[in-house]
């Protein structure tokens, strides 16, 4: 008798734990890569300090309030071919960094050069340099 009542209650608990099924919802995350060029040359470049830092800004439109606010930008610059390098970093003793903000004409995304130990005057970069703006969604935590 205790072994059919042991397998009736396997039975029943097998049955009933076959139709549950484990749901995970997954929010995707939206991001958009969007590809710009840099000009090089000291007429597109600007310096406020006689040449110890340069820099450049961009228009960017695809930086709306929402990005800026509760958004996440990366920058890549290629400096060198086939190569790309997440900002801020030093390469031939240069240091790249950017800042981006957003006012009433839209989006912008400004980028600096200067020497490494910050005390050198440099020339801008006189190449074209090819960048990568990574505009990601978060989600705020206020």
């Amino acid at each position: 008798m205790k072994k059919y009542l042991f397998l009736m209650i396997a039975l029943i608990g097998l049955v009933g734990m076959s139709g549950c099924k484990k749901e995970e919802i997954v929010n995707p995350i939206n991001s958009r890569t969007i590809k710009f060029d840099v000009p090089g040359g000291s007429n597109n470049w600007g310096t406020e300090d006689n040449g110890l830092t340069w820099y450049q800004t961009l228009e960017l439109p695809e930086l709306d309030d929402a990005y800026f606010d509760d958004g996440y930008v990366i920058v890549h610059l290629s400096l060198i071919d086939n190569e790309y390098e997440a900002l801020p970093t030093t390469i031939n003793q240069v240091a790249y960094t950017y800042n981006y903000g957003f006012d009433d004409q839209g989006g912008y995304l400004r980028i600096y050069c200067e020497a490494s130990d910050g005390k050198h005057k440099i020339n801008p970069p006189e190449d074209l340099i090819y960048g990568k703006l990574i505009l990601s969604d978060s989600d705020p935590i206020n």
